[in-house]
């Protein structure tokens, strides 16, 4: 899989490259926005994954434009960031938010994003990996519980 990772943290990029291409992801790196704009435009990625926030484009700017090239318009777009507050969230939800990693989380947890979001869309599990990781169900009592905090029901 070609991935493109977009990040102004240098070390991040890195870290990211030799983690993806351990597992055999070939990997293109860019500072910013405005620098995947510029690898864009002469290769081809099958998915993209961007902090959040960047100087000169942030990450939501990027794919906002991303989105209205018509060849790339559907590539899948994974966003990471170290912040995983609300406001963070509430931001790259508008428009709608294919996925989220929280930097720090296991590799396996990203590699199950990048397999979800390539995967078509008629073809994927019901939710995202993040949402059913960690969740156990007691079917006995009607509850279900993510690590100590239970979920609650509707």
């Amino acid at each position: 899989m070609n991935l493109l990772v977009v990040d102004d943290d240098s070390v991040v990029r890195m870290s990211m490259r030799t983690l993806l291409t351990s597992e055999g992801h070939s990997v293109c790196t860019a500072a910013d926005g405005e620098d995947a704009l510029a690898k864009l435009a002469s290769h081809t990625f099958d998915m993209i994954i961007s902090d959040v926030y960047m100087p000169n484009m942030d990450g939501v700017r990027l794919r906002n434009v991303v989105r209205e090239i018509p060849d790339k318009r559907s590539l899948p777009f994974l966003f990471i960031s170290g912040y995983d507050d609300q406001s963070t969230i509430d931001m790259i939800r508008n428009p709608k938010l294919e996925g989220f990693f929280k930097k720090g989380r296991p590799l396996s947890e990203l590699l199950s994003w990048i397999t979800y979001l390539t995967t078509p869309e008629h073809k994927r599990s019901t939710f995202p990996p993040t949402l059913t990781r960690d969740l156990a169900s007691d079917q006995q009592h009607g509850r279900v519980q993510r690590g100590s905090s239970r979920v609650p029901l509707l």
